[in-house]
């Protein structure tokens, strides 16, 4: 049985100054963070790295928009995906 881990976020109604993100992947093991509201894209990155660790990588980052992440966790799979949208109503 494959497992998934799938991550949302809608950041559409966060103020422009305050709405920098980063999602950040272990390609080893495809543990992931992802950090929000932040005040600029290197601190959304400085973040995602310390929160996901030292063998993760900044897989995309974002402005005042929302995100979607999912990933297999099986053992050695690196399958994963992401996306973008402007609004949560234009994801889906």
């Amino acid at each position: 049985m494959k497992m998934f881990a799938l991550v949302f976020l809608g950041l559409c109604s966060v103020p422009a100054s305050y709405a920098a993100g980063a999602l950040a992947r272990n390609p080893n093991n495809n543990e992931s963070a992802v950090v929000v509201n932040k005040g600029t894209k290197d601190d959304a990155i400085h973040d995602a790295i310390l929160a996901c660790g030292s063998d993760c990588e900044i897989v995309t980052t974002f402005q005042n928009s929302c995100v979607a992440y999912a990933a297999d966790h099986k053992t050695n799979s690196t399958v994963y995906g992401y996306g973008h949208a402007s609004d949560v109503a234009s994801s889906g």
